[in-house]
């Protein structure tokens, strides 16, 4: 056994240096400068066993320069090898090769940038036919492919890739790995065990995954592993431990540390029976098991107190916040009904006034599409109303059917007749006067006449439509004026047949349609609707 570490040698070895030790069984040349340019390096020492050329990365850090590792295949003893922590990024020899090579210590390079070259370094490590440990922590991987693992040697028991960048690892693909016992992922990225399972048939013995951000497993997901033995799952964000994610493999596990994670410890926590009954395969179940939430828990043990008999801090949380309501209540209320009571009843008051109006202007709580307004005393005028225009409007439009209020028909018996007038007003879409002439207006079409523009006023809604049934009522100057600004809603009823089909067209698009529509922009805008 020989060790010179520590010394800066920075020569290049090249396989005359330990001619006289030809027993030499451990050699450690760790923490110095070496330069394995040569091909025959070390090939002096046939029986040495042990090499340690970790810490050497001095010369792997220059540009430019390459080095040789085939010396490996040169060494027939060579059972372990270290090159640990050289920052081995590029310019190596392709592929090491050795049969008798059983561990290697590669943690602390670059594997993630030499692979990242193609196929270049893809199999550097297949030529080791009977490696069994392969150490590749801190070589700043972000992923490992199939094709990664598929490419290392089927001979592998012991994989340590801890303290790298993985925050995905495809489980299935450790099927590629038919002899491994081991595997250790610490210190990576991962958030969850969710992208599969364990794969069956795998003869995984020992896993761990402890100082991740694990949050969630997939129940089932340890099933497979019936060879399971040891499973570390401390330092994650787990706030809960399932029996679902192990099935039958808690009669077999040996160890299982959850330990430094924030447990939720609420009531009725399902995870501390299922510890206890485990408790032998937990280590530092009483100490090390800690809580994370709820508050006043945190950092405690999961024993610090009973979680089956404590509150539950929700519905706490829930009565607190109700009471803290009530008592706000009880204060505010009596002292804004001292300070501003009458204002407050006023304010009241006033809103639920303006409510009905609100809901007048909705159009699905009208009741008629038009209240027809006419001249009763006229009875050719009614005759036309209830034989012509209602059969026309409510029988023979089929599914575009209107509904009309009439007078006769509709109004209810046992109230006053404004009641019934206003009624009929505002719970109407439109108001349609049917005029035989204009120059006597009074009565009943003289209130309806107010009402709607009254209407007019407070909804701002224009609700009129003019029937003329002779020419004659066209001297009017309202009519005349309105047709100007608004023709659609004066319509004359036309004395030819083949003209009334065109009046009855007309007149079902002034019944349905806003009379904002139908203004001449060159005259005026119409009325604007109220916000």
């Amino acid at each position: 056994c020989l060790r010179l570490s520590h010394n800066s040698i920075s020569q290049a070895v090249n396989g005359s240096q330990f001619v006289p030790l030809t027993g030499l069984r451990v050699l450690d040349l760790s923490h110095n400068k070496l330069d394995l340019y040569h091909g025959r390096s070390f090939t002096e020492l046939p029986q040495l066993e042990a090499l340690d050329l970790s810490y050497n990365s001095q010369p792997f850090s220059m540009q430019g320069v390459g080095h040789n590792l085939s010396f490996v295949a040169q060494l027939p003893s060579l059972r372990y090898l270290s090159l640990a922590h050289n920052g081995i990024h590029s310019r190596v020899s392709q592929k090491l090769s050795s049969t008798s090579l059983r561990a290697l210590d590669f943690s602390g390079n670059s594997l993630s940038q030499m692979w990242a070259e193609g196929d270049l370094y893809l199999c550097f490590f297949k030529g080791l036919r009977n490696l069994v440990q392969l150490d590749l922590s801190e070589n700043h991987l972000h992923t490992l492919l199939p094709r990664h693992l598929d490419n290392l040697p089927k001979s592998l028991r012991q994989l340590r890739l801890r303290d790298n960048n993985l925050a995905f690892f495809d489980w299935s693909s450790l099927t590629v790995l038919p002899r491994l016992e081991a595997l250790d992922l610490a210190g990576n990225q991962l958030k969850a065990l969710s992208n599969g399972s364990l794969p069956h048939g795998t003869l995984l013995q020992k896993l761990d995954v402890s100082s991740n951000s694990i949050g969630f497993v997939t129940p089932s997901f340890f099933v497979l592993a019936t060879g399971l033995k040891e499973l570390n799952l401390s330092a994650n964000a787990l706030k809960t431990v399932d029996p679902s994610w192990f099935g039958g493999l808690t009669d077999t596990l040996k160890i299982l540390d959850v330990s430094t994670n924030p447990l939720h410890c609420a009531c009725g926590a399902a995870f501390v029976d299922f510890l206890l009954e485990m408790q032998k395969a937990v280590p530092g179940l009483s100490r090390r098991v800690t809580c994370g939430s709820p508050g006043q828990l945190q950092g405690r043990s999961i024993f610090a107190q009973d979680l089956r008999l404590c509150l539950d801090e929700t519905l706490s949380l829930d009565c607190f916040g109700l009471s803290l309501l009530m008592v706000a209540l009880g204060l505010a209320v009596p002292m804004l009904h001292h300070l501003c009571g009458w204002d407050l009843w006023y304010c009241f008051h006033l809103c639920l006034a303006h409510l009905p109006r609100r809901r007048q202007r909705g159009e699905d709580t009208l009741l008629y599409d038009a209240f027809v307004v006419l001249d009763k005393a006229q009875s050719a005028v009614a005759d036309w109303v209830y034989n012509e225009l209602r059969v026309q409007l409510e029988e023979r439009r089929g599914r575009r059917a209107l509904r009309l209020c009439l007078e006769e028909r509709d109004w209810l018996p046992g109230k006053t007749l404004f009641e019934n007038l206003w009624a009929s007003v505002y719970s109407s879409r439109k108001t349609m006067f049917v005029l035989d002439h204009t120059d006597r207006v009074s009565g009943l079409l003289r209130a309806s006449f107010l009402l709607a523009q009254q209407r007019l006023l407070e909804d701002r809604k224009d609700v009129v439509v003019l029937v003329i049934l002779r020419p004659a009522a066209y001297r009017s100057r309202y009519v005349r004026l309105r047709q100007r600004l608004c023709r659609q809603s004066v319509l004359l009823w036309p004395h030819q047949p083949s003209g009334q089909g065109s009046f009855w067209a007309n007149l079902g698009m002034a019944l349905t349609r806003d009379n904002r529509h139908f203004y001449n922009r060159n005259f005026c805008r119409g009325p604007t609707t109220a916000e």
